[in-house]
């Protein structure tokens, strides 16, 4: 009883805190100026920072999940956050101040140095115009997407409802996110499509559309750096439950 209380108590926390992170975050529309919204969400700024913050702690938690479990989905999600960090700060290009190597240059839509610009990779080719069809698919933005619905709410949704699914995870080790942390990587995406779709005005700067979506960047690594905090405390958990059996 007192075990499932404690659950109860943790994944309470959970939800308030990122709960309230959103809020705040989507906030700042009905809150600042229209300078000051388009300042925070430019690159280099207040959002694109938060964002690498959070990958980045995911990413050390993920790794000291590992080195206490020895799981190598642990690792793996690591290595992901980590490159995730990297590639959001473009690798520290315009904190350091190194060029774009003239190869990369070519045929990076950004000229950065960065793999997700590369054009293959970027929601919108050459032309500056938005990916469609089979070429969207190839996105990392898509890609994205498809891991935070398959991975964090279709994977856990699945494990409930099939005995073969969770049989399988357990077999393989494969960590399976709680639905109570999941389930706010769709929230995130719907509050985003209604502030992009009902309250922002027709009349501001690209800039202005442009921070909704460093936003709900943000958020997104927000929730993956509180699920790895959640995998790093289970593993704590988990060795107070072994000593006091």
């Amino acid at each position: 009883m007192n075990k499932l209380l404690s659950k109860l108590i943790y994944f309470k926390f959970y939800i308030i805190v990122i709960s309230a992170f959103l809020f705040f975050s989507y906030s700042v529309y009905f809150i600042f100026s229209s300078e000051i919204i388009c300042k925070i969400g430019e690159e280099d700024n207040l959002f694109e920072y938060l964002t690498a913050l959070f990958f980045l702690c995911a990413s050390v938690l993920f790794l000291l999940s590992y080195l206490s479990l020895k799981n190598p989905w642990l690792l793996l999600l690591s290595i992901v956050f980590f490159i995730s960090t990297g590639e959001e700060i473009s690798w520290g290009q315009r904190i350091i101040g190194f060029s774009t190597p003239d190869n990369l240059n070519e045929i990076n839509v950004q000229q950065e140095f960065t793999l997700h610009n590369i054009e293959v990779f970027n929601a919108h080719g050459f032309d500056d115009n938005e990916k469609t069809g089979f070429k969207k698919l190839l996105t990392i933005n898509f890609l994205y997407k498809l891991f935070w619905l398959g991975y964090c709410i279709l994977l856990p949704i699945a494990s409930l409802t099939i005995k073969q699914i969770l049989n399988l995870s357990n077999k393989i080790k494969l960590p399976i996110p709680p639905l109570t942390i999941g389930i706010f990587f769709l929230i995130n995406w719907v509050m985003f499509r209604i502030i992009l779709s009902f309250i922002l005005p027709d009349n501001e700067s690209i800039q202005y559309y442009d921070t909704i979506g460093e936003i709900r960047e943000c958020c997104s690594a927000f929730i993956f750096f509180i699920l790895s905090f959640y995998f790093f405390n289970n593993r704590l958990l988990k060795k107070v439950n072994k000593i006091q059996d």
